[in-house]
C-alpha cells in the first residue's frame, strides 16, 4: 500500500496498491513509441516517492523511428553500480548520445 505525495509534500491519508521494487531489488519498464512522442513527464527526471525513487527518460533507438520512454525504480538498498549498467545499456541504444567513454 502507498500513499501518495502532493505538490505541497504532504502525504495522502488514503492508500492505494501499486508494485515497487524489493528490497535490494529494481524495477526496469519500458514503452517502445514513435519517435517524438511527447509525454507529460519533464524528461529526465527523478521521482522521489515515499518507499523508492524513479528515474524517467526517454532515448532515441538508432536508424530507427522509435523512441524508449522509459523508468527505473529503485530503493536505497538496490546495487546502485547495477543500476548505472541498465542505464549505460539503455542509452547505448542510441549512439548519438556522448558519454566519458566514447568521447
Amino acid at each position: 500500500m502507498v500513499h501518495n505525495g502532493t505538490m505541497t509534500g504532504e502525504y495522502s491519508k488514503k492508500s492505494y496498491m501499486k508494485e515497487g521494487p524489493a528490497n535490494k531489488g529494481f524495477i526496469l519498464w519500458l514503452q517502445i513509441q514513435k519517435i517524438g512522442t511527447v509525454n507529460q513527464a519533464v524528461l529526465p527526471q527523478i521521482l522521489i516517492l515515499p518507499y523508492w525513487k524513479t528515474f524517467l527518460n526517454v532515448t532515441a533507438i538508432d536508424k530507427t523511428e522509435t523512441q524508449l520512454y522509459w523508468g527505473l525504480s529503485f530503493n536505497r538498498n538496490s546495487d546502485r553500480k547495477l543500476l548505472d549498467k541498465l542505464k549505460k545499456a539503455i542509452y547505448a541504444l542510441d549512439k548519438k548520445i556522448v558519454t566519458k567513454k566514447n568521447k
